[in-house]
């Protein structure tokens, strides 16, 4: 018998060990959605105690926005038992932050479970954000810099630079950034602007 409990202590310890180590939030949920197991991470974030867990739904973090979408990738997988993913700002210890959350169904002994990992998505959505920007500043230099309708845009900047204005000037002059007006100036210059 005392092999045995050691034994089971030596996997749990494993089992847990597994999943503290995984890189972001981790939870087992029963259908009623109590956290019944969770890693490490999953409490910190939360500002919560393990002893705790049970007692706070995971709705309850999540950014009321985003909190129907999260309901409906829940629905779904325990009705379809297949893995869904849901994009949600989680309400965590240190403020609001994008969350991707995955989950699975277990079914386990005529019992039903949601196993649920969530990283934290905020790198990712700066960068987007950051591509989205330069997208548009790229597509905005693209038509003040080629075609017929950008050849007035060029001549005006030509022309305000001919009677001694600076970049800044022209820019304020005509509703562009400095770095446009330069990236136009060179281009009439036929330099290759700088990266």
């Amino acid at each position: 018998r005392q092999e045995i409990e050691a034994r089971l202590k030596r996997e749990i310890g494993f089992s847990d060990g597994i999943i503290n180590g995984l890189p972001g939030l981790f939870a087992v949920f029963s259908e009623q959605m109590r956290a019944i197991r969770c890693n490490d991470r999953y409490c910190e974030t939360l500002g919560i105690r393990r002893q705790e867990a049970p007692d706070i739904r995971l709705e309850e973090r999540i950014a009321q926005v985003d909190r129907q979408r999260y309901r409906d990738a829940v629905t779904q997988t325990f009705s379809q038992g297949t893995p869904r993913l849901c994009e949600v700002e989680m309400l965590t210890v240190n403020g609001r932050a994008p969350y991707l959350l995955a989950g699975s169904l277990l079914e386990l002994e005529g019992e039903r479970y949601l196993i649920t990992m969530g990283t934290d998505i905020s790198e990712r959505k700066r960068l987007e954000e950051n591509l989205a920007e330069k997208k548009v500043l790229l597509d905005r230099l693209q038509k003040l810099s080629g075609g017929t309708a950008s050849t007035g845009f060029k001549e005006k900047v030509r022309d305000l630079y001919s009677r001694g204005k600076s970049p800044a000037e022209i820019a304020n002059q005509l509703e562009l950034t400095q770095g446009e007006v330069e990236i136009i100036l060179s281009l009439i210059k036929g330099e290759k602007p700088a990266p």
